[in-house]
C-alpha cells in the first residue's frame, strides 16, 4: 500500500519523493519591558551618590519634623546641617566617578535639597532666638534689715474661688542646696494690679558649692504649663539671662494670670537646678540656688 504522506515520483523514479515538512508557525517574541528616564537613572548612581541622595532626603525630613512639626528648631538645624554636610560630602565623591548625566542629576538634586533643608532650619533658628527677649543682668541692692524685732507678716496669695481649677506649678524635686535655705522659691504676694500685661520682679542668686558667687550662669524662664502659648513681644514665651558677678540675676516677667507660672532652670556647665513659681504684678519672688560647681 502506498504511504499517502509521501508524494509519488515521477513514473521513471523506483522510489516516492520525501514527505513535505510541516509548517511551523513562530509566536513573535514579547515586547521587552521599557524603564522610564530616572529609573535609568537610578541604576546608574554610584553607591556614594546613593548616600548623597539619602543625606540630602535626611536634611529635608529633620526640617519639616523636627523644625516645623516638632518646635525643637535647635535640633532640627543640627540634623539638618549634619545631613547637608554628608550630602556634599558624598556627592562630590560621586561626582568623579563614570555615570549618565542623569545619574549625575539625581545626584546634584540630593546635594542640593540637603543644603537648601539646612539653610532654612538655621534661618527658624536664628529667626527663634532672635524673638526670645534676652535681658540684661540687674544689679539689685541687697534688702535693708528691719528694726523692729518682731518678724513681718508674709503676704498670702490670693484664695481661688471653690470649684476653681488650680494648674499651678508644684516644686517637685528639689534641687541642690535645699538645706542652705537655696533651691526653694517664694511665694509672691496677691498681685498689685490684675492686668495680665503688667508686670512683677524674679530675682535670685547663684553661689557655687563652695559660698562663691557664679557669674555667667544661664537662667531660662519659659511657661509651667505647655498649652500656654499666649506670646506676645510684650511677655514673650521664652526669657533668657544670665548671671552678673555677683551671682544675681533679675528678671521682669509678665504676670500670666489664672494661677499660671513659670519653669525657671538655671545651668552652668552640666550642673542645673529647675523649679516652678508664679509671678505677680508689682510684687517680687526670690529663687536662690547653690550649682555643684567648685570653679566659675
Amino acid at each position: 500500500m502506498t504511504d499517502p504522506t509521501r508524494s509519488r515520483g515521477p513514473d521513471f523514479l523506483p522510489y516516492p519523493l520525501p514527505a513535505r515538512p510541516a509548517a511551523t508557525v513562530v509566536a513573535p517574541a514579547p515586547p521587552a519591558p521599557t524603564r522610564g528616564r530616572w529609573e535609568r537613572a537610578l541604576d546608574g548612581v554610584t553607591p556614594w551618590g546613593v548616600a548623597a541622595i539619602t543625606a540630602g532626603v535626611v536634611a529635608l525630613l529633620s526640617l519639616v519634623v523636627v523644625s516645623l512639626l516638632a518646635g525643637h528648631r535647635g535640633t532640627g538645624a543640627v540634623i539638618a546641617s549634619l545631613a547637608a554636610v554628608a550630602a556634599v560630602g558624598a556627592g562630590l565623591r560621586a561626582l568623579k566617578d563614570e555615570q549618565p548625566v542623569d545619574s549625575k542629576n539625581l545626584v546634584k538634586g540630593g546635594m542640593a535639597t540637603g543644603v537648601t533643608s539646612a539653610v532654612i532650619a538655621l534661618l527658624l533658628l536664628l529667626t527663634n532666638r532672635s524673638a526670645v527677649a534676652e535681658q540684661p543682668p540687674i544689679q539689685v541692692p541687697s534688702p535693708v534689715p528691719s528694726t523692729t524685732s518682731s518678724p513681718q507678716p508674709q503676704p498670702q496669695s490670693p484664695t481661688p474661688a471653690p470649684g476653681t481649677p488650680q494648674p499651678g506649678p508644684s516644686v517637685g524635686v528639689l534641687p541642690p542646696g535645699t538645706s542652705n535655705q537655696f533651691g526653694v522659691p517664694s511665694q509672691p504676694g496677691p498681685p498689685l494690679t490684675q492686668t495680665s500685661t503688667d508686670k512683677g520682679t524674679l530675682t535670685g542668686r547663684v553661689l557655687m558649692t563652695g559660698g562663691a558667687p557664679l557669674p555667667g550662669a544661664t537662667v531660662v524662664v519659659t511657661r509651667a504649663d505647655p498649652s500656654d502659648t499666649s506670646d506676645s513681644p510684650a511677655c514673650p514665651l521664652r526669657v533668657v539671662t544670665r548671671t552678673g558677678t555677683d551671682g544675681r540675676y533679675t528678671l521682669q516677667l509678665c504676670q500670666l494670670g489664672n494661677f499660671l507660672g513659670y519653669t525657671v532652670t538655671i545651668s552652668a556647665d552640666t550642673a542645673k537646678a529647675t523649679a516652678d513659681l508664679f509671678v505677680n504684678a508689682g510684687q517680687t519672688t526670690v529663687y536662690n540656688v547653690i550649682l555643684p560647681v567648685r570653679h566659675a
